[in-house]
């Protein structure tokens, strides 16, 4: 059997499913269950909340250590696991989401990327091989517009860094993404 079949082997569905119904419930909302959804929650991580940074320190971050990564980059609008590979030299792999929401957002919608690599690092962990490169698994902050009015800001600062304008993105009678930030810390 090849090392791919053997890491593919090692992946569980259903501890996945898990994981996200246990992320869901930070911020989640139940709703009724029926026939097809036993476990239907609708997830409420608005981007900079409580909610959202809470699910990257006491979910996120424990699952890519628990799956051999360290920590590399944390701050508001990104949480960075590295795994690492043979050679740092070489450009990494980078599997990239995000875990924050719209309101009673669908518990796989970003999430799935960020669980699910975390999943593949752990299941190449377990079987103890050592990639040429190095992985990082990227959970982005802000990918979501429904608390600031835009969209894929946490790309944009991992990958280029924020304007002035998007730094002033806000809704009406909500706040900037600057307050936001400002307010993540004090």
């Amino acid at each position: 059997m090849s090392h791919e079949q053997d890491v593919a082997n090692r992946i569980d569905g259903a501890e996945i499913n898990n994981q996200l119904i246990e992320l869901a419930n930070i911020g989640g909302i139940e709703h009724e269950s029926t026939e097809d959804h036993p476990i239907h929650l609708g997830s409420n991580r608005m981007a900079l909340t409580h909610h959202d940074l809470e699910a990257r320190e006491n979910f996120v971050a424990p699952l890519m250590a628990e799956a051999g990564m360290d920590i590399i980059d944390d701050h508001p609008l990104s949480l960075v696991g590295r795994y690492p590979g043979q050679d740092a030299s070489l450009d990494p792999v980078l599997l990239i989401s995000h875990i924050d929401t719209v309101p009673d957002g669908d518990i796989y919608d970003g999430v799935l990327g960020v669980i699910g690599g975390i999943a593949v690092v752990k299941a190449i962990d377990e079987e103890g091989i050592t990639p040429e490169r190095d992985i990082l698994v990227v959970s982005l902050t802000g990918e979501e517009s429904s608390r600031f009015n835009i969209a894929l800001f946490g790309s944009c600062a991992l990958f280029q860094g924020l304007t002035e304008d998007e730094l002033v993105s806000r809704k009406p009678d909500g706040p900037t993404i600057s307050e936001a930030l400002s307010e993540v810390h004090a």
